[in-house]
């Protein structure tokens, strides 16, 4: 029986562009930063749009699965001001690097990664009150499958 895992010790790394080949070996033969003080890494993945008809004559829904969609996150980060990661992120957004693609791994060591490309749609500062830790967010929106892969 496998272990199961936790997520603290997990790391958030981006390269800009995608990998010569959807697969470990192109993912891995990237440079990808670190992303620095990452709070959390919520749900993603493929869901697929569900198209549906109803004959008149049994008047039951069929429904049979469309498209694929590989979805959208944010991730929240608590604010570091020259970090190489969030500034990559930030410029992904609205810098020089604004609607490229972006090859991102989600990794643990001694566990494995997912990788998967995206492009970033959004980078949002919260600075918040006296007592708050400022933060930031950036969303990913899914361009390929993620791809896991299991650590050697």
């Amino acid at each position: 029986m496998s272990e199961i895992d936790i997520t603290a010790g997990t790391v958030l790394s981006l390269a800009l562009g995608a990998p010569a080949t959807y697969d470990s070996v192109g993912f891995e033969a990237l440079t990808l930063i670190e992303v620095g003080e990452v709070g959390a890494i919520p749900e993603f993945g493929g869901e697929a749009q569900v198209g549906e008809f109803t004959p008149v004559k049994t008047g039951a829904v069929n429904k049979r699965p469309g498209s694929i969609n590989y979805g959208s996150f944010t991730v929240p980060l608590a604010m570091l001001y020259g970090d190489d990661g969030q500034d990559l992120c930030q410029s992904g957004f609205d810098g020089a690097n604004a609607r490229k693609v972006h090859s991102i791994g989600v990794e643990k060591a001694g566990v494995g990664a997912i990788y998967y490309t995206a492009v970033i749609t959004a980078y949002k500062f919260n600075l918040g009150d006296a007592n708050q830790i400022s933060q930031a967010s950036v969303t990913f929106n899914l361009t390929g499958k993620p791809l896991p892969v299991a650590a050697v």
